[in-house]
């Protein structure tokens, strides 16, 4: 597991949320600073209820309704009440400390009632969507905690089948080189990680196909 070296005074500084409500479909087409981070919340550690994992690359219109999608399904077994999320482009104050914020994101993860994979032609091939599989695989994260929302009438199951680690960019070659070692090095071979990502995927389909979104109706 990604050990990080952050006191929970730290992390909880950093830790913000927003309500899809809060969002447009626009919001979603590219990773450029908009202002969102004013919609933001504060968040305590648990209060999280979606860490909203995806790739710029993927097309917006069909994330957005993925959200849309969920964000129905989770008022529908709360009694209204809307997720509050974490999405990067938000939750993280591009005017603060950028570096801190990043740091911390396998916690914002682990602290989160549901992982959420908006799963594109592109995701897998994004080293820090992958990362963020690694963190809640090698967490044991329990599969009703994931909610899998495929960007494609053809479903989860080609995506799945291509997942490979291996060929997985970064912006930066050395930031690749870095999340490898810590893949390789906790499941001996990035084929043992590529496999337990595949069946927890697998396992989470079947899951999320049972219409399974557990959602707390406290306020």
């Amino acid at each position: 597991m990604v050990v990080l070296e952050f006191s929970a005074a730290t992390v909880q500084a950093h830790f913000y949320c927003i309500r899809i409500s809060a969002l447009g479909e626009a919001d979603m087409a590219n990773n450029q600073d908009s202002g969102l981070f004013a919609k933001t919340g504060k968040a305590s550690m648990g209060e999280c209820d979606a860490f909203i994992s995806h790739s710029w690359r993927d097309d917006p219109a069909l994330k957005w309704q993925r959200m849309l999608e969920f964000k129905a399904e989770f008022e529908s077994k709360s009694e209204g009440r809307e997720p509050q999320c974490w999405l990067d482009k938000a939750c993280i104050d591009q005017a603060g400390d950028i570096d801190a914020s990043l740091k911390a994101l396998p916690i914002f993860l682990l602290s989160s009632r549901h992982f959420c994979c908006f799963v594109g032609d592109t995701y897998f091939s994004r080293m820090w969507c992958m990362l963020e599989l690694f963190t809640f695989v090698r967490s044991e994260g329990a599969i009703d905690r994931i909610v899998l929302k495929p960007l494609s009438v053809e479903g989860s199951d080609v995506f799945i089948s291509k997942l490979d680690v291996r060929l997985a960019g970064c912006f930066l070659r050395q930031d690749k080189q870095r999340i490898l070692a810590i893949v390789e090095s906790s499941y001996g071979s990035s084929s043992e990680f590529n496999t337990a990502c595949r069946q927890i995927l697998v396992a989470a389909k079947q899951s999320s196909a049972g219409g399974k979104v557990v959602a707390s109706a406290a306020k």
